[in-house]
Formats: C-alpha cells, sequence, structure tokens
C-alpha cells in the first residue's frame, strides 16, 4: 500500500510539472493534462484528487491556459490546431465533471473558480465551447465510443460529461443562462439522447434528463417567470415556459405592495423588511388546492406555494404585532400606552420598555454583537439579583437564537431593526447581564440579516444618539430564525433550478407526471427501479436481513412488487410480516415509494433493514449519500 502510494504521489509530481509556466501550446502537452488529470480523479487518493482542482486555478501555473486552449479550439469539424474532440475535449469534460470534484465540499471554492472561468463574462467562453459540443455529440451519436488514447470511452459518458458540465456552469454562473443560444444546445442535447441509444433502463439517461431539465428550470428563472412562448426562440418548445393564462386576471399578483414583494420568490428577502412590515396592503397567498388559479404550473407552482405559506406562517402574526405598533406608536406619543394597547390580544411575545443601544462590540469569532439595555420586567423590578437570576433562569425568555425587534418613533419616523439573541448571561456576578444590579437588564444579540447597509444605518444612528432615544424591544420566542430560514433558503434554489427530486410522482401537473397511486396494485405502471439498480446483472443482496448469517438471498430490482413468490421469500428468509415484506419489496424496486400505516406496524422496523440492505450494497451501486430523517 505504500509503494503504491509513493507512486501516485510521484506520478502527480510529473503531471504538475506540465501546468508549470511556459505554458506548452501544442496537442501532445494538452492531451497530458486532461488524460493525466482523469487518472488521478479515478485514482483512491483523495488528498491528490483535492489538489487538483487547486493547482488547476492556481495563477501561478498555466492549468486556466489549458483550459481555454481546449475551449476556443473548433473541433466541430474534427480537427483544429492539433486540439482533437475524442483526445482532448473528452477528457477535459470527463475532469470538470468527475464526481471527486462536485462532491468535495473541501474543493468547492476551486472547483467555483475553475467553473467561473470556463463560463467567461457572461457566458462568452462557455456557450460557443457547449454549441460545439453540442454538434459533435448530435453528428457522432450513433458512435459506440470515443478513443483517447488507448482507452475506449462510451459515448454516454461523454453525453453524461457534458451535460453535467453544462449545468454546473450555468448553476454556478447564473448569467450564462441568459445565453441567446442555450435553449438550443439544451434540446440538442435532448434529441442526440434518442439516437445515441440511450433507454430509461439506463443510468446514464437518467443523469442526462435530470441535468437538462435542471438546465431548462434555469432558463426559465433566467427568462422570467411570466414569458409568453412566442417571445423567444424558435428553439425552447421542449422548455415548457411557464405563462399566465388569462383566467387569473382577478389575482392581486405579487408585485409593487412593498420592496420586498416580488413574482419570483427567488427575489424575495426571507426576513421581512420594515416597508413590508409597514405596508397595509394584504400579501399574495396561493391557494394548495390545484384547481383554485395560480399564475404558475407544476413544480413552479408547488414550490412557490409552499414558500409563500410558510414564510407567512413564521411572519405573518408578527408583522402585524410590529407593524400595528409601530402606527400606534406614530399616531400617540405615550409609548408605554401604545404597547398596551395593541399587543395584548395577538401573538405570543414579551415587552421591555426603556429600550436602548448600550454598547456595540466586535470580535473576529463572534461578528459584531450588540448589548441592549432595557427595564426588568415588573416582576422583578425590585427583587435582589439572586432573585432576578433564578427568574430569568427559569422562563424560556431571551433565550439564544430567538427574534427581536427593537423598535423606535421619534419626531414622526417609525423604524425597526430585527436582531437575533446572541448570548443569554444570567450570572448574577456579571455586570452587564439580566441579573445586573439597578434597574435594567442588558442582552447581548447581533442582526439578523447580516450586512444589509439600512440595518447598519439603523444600528449607527441609534447607538449614537443612544442617550436621548427611549425604545421597545419586542420578543418572539417561538420564532427561532435558524429552524426556518435554511428551509427557505433551499426553497428559493429549488425554485431557481426549478428542478425537485421524484418530480413525476410528487407534483400533480409538472411535465410527465404520474400520479403514483394509479402506478401500485396489481398493475403498477411506470414507477421504474432506482436508476443506480440499473446496472448489468445487479441485484440485491439481502443477506444483511436474513435470519442465518450465511444465507445467500438476492433479489432482481425488476422484480414486480406483489410477485408472491418473491413475498414469500421475504418472508421465510427475514423477520418481515406480510406487509413488511411487501413494503421493503416496493421501496428496493422502485425510485420512489412510500410506506404508511399506523402506530405499531413497524415503519421504522422496515426503514432500518432498508438502510441495512442499502449500506451493504452501497460499493456495488455506487450509492451516494443517503438522507435519512
Amino acid at each position: 500500500m505504500r509503494a503504491e502510494e509513493d507512486q501516485a504521489t510521484l506520478d502527480y509530481s510529473s503531471w504538475k510539472r506540465l501546468l508549470r509556466p511556459p505554458f506548452r501550446n501544442d496537442e501532445w502537452s494538452s492531451e497530458d493534462v486532461w488524460v493525466g488529470a482523469l487518472d488521478i480523479l479515478n485514482g483512491t487518493d483523495r488528498n491528490l484528487k483535492q489538489r487538483l482542482a487547486k493547482d488547476i486555478t492556481d495563477d501561478g501555473y498555466a492549468g486556466l491556459q489549458y483550459v481555454k486552449q481546449v475551449m476556443t479550439a473548433d473541433f466541430a469539424s474534427g480537427f483544429s490546431f492539433g486540439i482533437e474532440f475524442a483526445t482532448h475535449v473528452v477528457p477535459f469534460l470527463l475532469t470538470i465533471s468527475h464526481r471527486s470534484l462536485l462532491e468535495s465540499m473541501a474543493v468547492d471554492t476551486y472547483v467555483g473558480d475553475l467553473y467561473q472561468f470556463v463560463c467567461g463574462s457572461n457566458g462568452e467562453r462557455a456557450i460557443p465551447f457547449f454549441n460545439r459540443v453540442g454538434e459533435r455529440l448530435f453528428s457522432e451519436a450513433q458512435s459506440p465510443y470515443f478513443v483517447a488514447r488507448s482507452e475506449c470511452v462510451p459515448f454516454a459518458k461523454a453525453l453524461v460529461a457534458t451535460s453535467i458540465a453544462l449545468r454546473e456552469t450555468v448553476r454556478r454562473s447564473q448569467r450564462a443562462a441568459f445565453g441567446n443560444n442555450l435553449p438550443d444546445i439544451i434540446n440538442r442535447l435532448r434529441d442526440t439522447i434518442q439516437p445515441s441509444g440511450l433507454t430509461d433502463q439506463s443510468p446514464d439517461y437518467h443523469v442526462v434528463r435530470t441535468c437538462l431539465d435542471e438546465l431548462s428550470g434555469l432558463v426559465r428563472r433566467a427568462r422570467g417567470l411570466l414569458v409568453e412562448s412566442d417571445d423567444l426562440s424558435s428553439g425552447t418548445e421542449n422548455l415548457t415556459i411557464t405563462r399566465a393564462a388569462s383566467n387569473f386576471r382577478d389575482l392581486d399578483l405579487p408585485g409593487n405592495r412593498h420592496d420586498n414583494d416580488f413574482l419570483d420568490i427567488a427575489k424575495i428577502a426571507i426576513l421581512p423588511t420594515f416597508a413590508e412590515i409597514k405596508s397595509d396592503r394584504p400579501e399574495f397567498l396561493p391557494y394548495k388546492d390545484k384547481n383554485m388559479p395560480h399564475f404558475l404550473h407544476g413544480t413552479d407552482r408547488l414550490v412557490d406555494t409552499h414558500f409563500r405559506l410558510l414564510r407567512h406562517d413564521v411572519f405573518g402574526a408578527m408583522k402585524d404585532t410590529i407593524g400595528g405598533l409601530l402606527n400606534s406608536l406614530g399616531a400617540q406619543p405615550d409609548s408605554g400606552g401604545a404597547v398596551k394597547l395593541y399587543v395584548g390580544n395577538n401573538q405570543r411575545c414579551h415587552i421591555y420598555e426603556q429600550a436602548h443601544i448600550a454598547r456595540l462590540s466586535y470580535e473576529r469569532r463572534r461578528g459584531l454583537e450588540i448589548q441592549i439595555s432595557f427595564l426588568q420586567p415588573w416582576q422583578i423590578r425590585k427583587e435582589p439579583k439572586s432573585a432576578r437570576m433564578k427568574w430569568w433562569k427559569e422562563r424560556k425568555r431571551l433565550e439564544e437564537g430567538s427574534l427581536l425587534c427593537l423598535i423606535s418613533s421619534t419626531e414622526g419616523k417609525e423604524s425597526a431593526l430585527l436582531l437575533v439573541v446572541s448570548k443569554k448571561d444570567t450570572d448574577q456576578n456579571q455586570k452587564f447581564g439580566l441579573a445586573s444590579e439597578g434597574s435594567h437588564a442588558q442582552i447581548t444579540v447581533r442582526l439578523a440579516r447580516d450586512g444589509i447597509g439600512n440595518d447598519l444605518e439603523y444600528l449607527a444612528e441609534w447607538y449614537h444618539r443612544r442617550q436621548s432615544l427611549q425604545q421597545i424591544l419586542i420578543e418572539f420566542p417561538d420564532t427561532i430564525p435558524a429552524t426556518f430560514l435554511p428551509i427557505l433558503k433551499n426553497l428559493q434554489e429549488m425554485h431557481r433550478l426549478g428542478h425537485i427530486p421524484f418530480r413525476r410522482w410528487i407534483v400533480p401537473d409538472a411535465e410527465g407526471s404520474i400520479d403514483p397511486t394509479t402506478a401500485h396494485g396489481a398493475d403498477p405502471q411506470g414507477i421504474p427501479p432506482p436508476a443506480y439498480t440499473l446496472r448489468p446483472h445487479f441485484v440485491f443482496d439481502l443477506r444483511k436481513i436474513c435470519k442465518t448469517v450465511h444465507s445467500q438471498y438476492t433479489v432482481s430490482p425488476r422484480t414486480p412488487t406483489n410477485d408472491q413468490t418473491t413475498l414469500a421469500g421475504l418472508k421465510q428468509n427475514t423477520s418481515l410480516d406480510d406487509g413488511q415484506c411487501r413494503a421493503l419489496l416496493t421501496a428496493l424496486t422502485q425510485e420512489f415509494a412510500l410506506i404508511q400505516g399506523p402506530p405499531g406496524t413497524g415503519k421504522s422496523y422496515v426503514g432500518v433493514q432498508l438502510m441495512r440492505v442499502l449500506v451493504d450494497n452501497k460499493e456495488k451501486g455506487d450509492l451516494g449519500p443517503v438522507v435519512v430523517v
């Protein structure tokens, strides 16, 4: 093993020497670079794989010049300046689309730099390159393979690599989605699938289709959510452009209510803006019922609906509380009376009066932090420090991560600042904390929206005028940003990409969708086996869940879910009952399965057995990460 590692290190050093200046503008060096890079990525040394992306993008080396050399060559006709499609372009595409690069967070920054270079300014390098690649693949769709040196690269692998590389380019450099020729490239790659012989029984087919679907979604995002198909180029008939139907005109569509109201949910700031809080127009809340009108369809509608309704569930009552309080403060000079007047019957919140910014601090690790001073609650205002400490410890108030709002109304101008508790200090010995001596307590917070210009301006102004301002601090103990921000951000990302895994089964009116309830029973129609099972001769090895350790028992992924012989064999060889056997077989042989049942029927037990099977077949099926919730 040590000898193999030493040899791999020597081979990497030899390859890296090719990148050292000066750049050798010849076909032999280019071939050595990309074939050598592919050999490294196909090897077993993880450290060398991670070094590769860094070295290719290092400004002190010539790696990016080799990228440019391949991408600017006119290889569509077969040969130009020594750069050939099979021996240079295909290894390059296989390199930049390799799993070792795309699935490693350790090198994601360098991979991002690589794809930014591949893209060029607004896609000026990527679009012409992938246009030529698409033309070449389409013209050779019936070729079984490409020959690079002594290695034969199957045509399907070249098509997969092209699809992945194009998707990553557009995902990482979004301005490339505006390229006029991008829809034509996507359609040409789609048109290449059928003559290449790829079918839905091949894992490569599913990879290509998924990539092209995501690219279509990115084009839709770039060209706007409401685009009439006649306005696009003639090559967009396969892109399923979303349009607003005329019978939806009665909808009060999103847009122009305030500065955070958009048709495109990807543009919406997740935390409410001040103008949004002050707005008296009701926000657009779509119906869950698919028969009710909406300005989007399919995947776009599903994600848009979930985002808007979840965001409203989180912030709706909070916005009403803050907005109403701001209006009350603006109308009444007595802020204390306004507080009591408005928030009595609203969302659960706690009010702390006579608040102001006491101190600002900055540490490299913790960032900018703010000390807010406020009047102790009336229950403990006259209590000793020990009683205050006990009171604060026993109550779920001002817990770390909870959302606060500091509001101010001076000289007829109302404003609000969203904050998050970063440290709760109840120690009675601390000079500045919740149990501090005197009539006021202090809490450490940070800005809920990092780096927002208006928030920083408010903060600076309020700190400068801290002696003269009397503000109000509102706590929303049930609103913890860390619990919902990732979900809402991921919904925005799914919307931007226009892609949901398994959308054929879970999006009722998506293109090519099938109702899974009709795909079960005696005639399971349409739900194919998982893509990872489509490799030749693949079968599930079930020995890990057999009653006898040394039992040899396998199941084919193409077994019908109601095959009585297989179900009987599962029951005989495992500890599963009849219903659990059917559930396990369905989960193994269909790419989408829903297992449900009342408490005590063994759903969790089936899940454990399913995971044992998948882990035991992980290497055989080349499985990636498995998400278990």
